[in-house]
């Protein structure tokens, strides 16, 4: 079984499918350094991030356990991760929209109020991104309702939308 984001990357074709067999899953996009990897039992994660990690192209981890967690943290000597969710919308019916919304690229005068909705980003980060117009807000009569940034996989991600807006479709 694969994840959305594991499914979304090989679609697109900026992943590869690295390792499959019946106690986990590995994916990975050796350009970018990204790797995804999904266990099914702790001996699994163990095993399947020292395959990871004997690819060497990698530095950035997805983790779909919390068992993976563990032994990534040994063989790098790291300390923390940064949980984060993943959410579909299953509908082949568009939502209605209330309000007519503007998405256009985010510049550096934003950084500061991104800053302030997501603590998991360093600073430098947000500049980085901004200047590379990877970071994209959504407007509501000229006021920053929502933004997100785009991962070099092709995914979406940084995801926020303020309390005001939320749940209008």
């Amino acid at each position: 079984a694969l994840y959305i984001d594991m499914t979304e990357a090989l679609q697109r074709g900026r992943e590869e499918l690295i390792y499959a067999e019946d106690d986990g899953v590995i994916v990975g996009d050796r350009q970018t350094g990204i790797c995804r990897l999904a266990a099914f039992s702790e001996k699994a994660a163990v095993k399947l991030v020292k395959r990871a990690a004997a690819e060497s192209k990698f530095n950035q981890y997805v983790l779909h356990q919390p068992s993976l967690l563990v032994p990534l943290e040994e063989m790098y000597q790291v300390e923390g991760c940064t949980p984060f969710r993943q959410a579909v919308y299953n509908s082949r019916i568009a939502p209605t929209i209330k309000k007519r919304i503007e998405i256009r690229s985010l510049t550096p005068v934003y950084q500061q109020e991104i800053l302030q909705h997501s603590s998991a980003v360093s600073e430098s980060c947000i500049k980085e991104q901004l200047e590379k117009g990877r970071l994209f807000g959504a407007f509501v009569e000229e006021n920053l309702a929502g933004f997100a940034g785009l991962h070099q996989g092709g995914g979406l991600g940084l995801l926020y939308v303020d309390k005001s807006y939320r749940g209008q479709g």
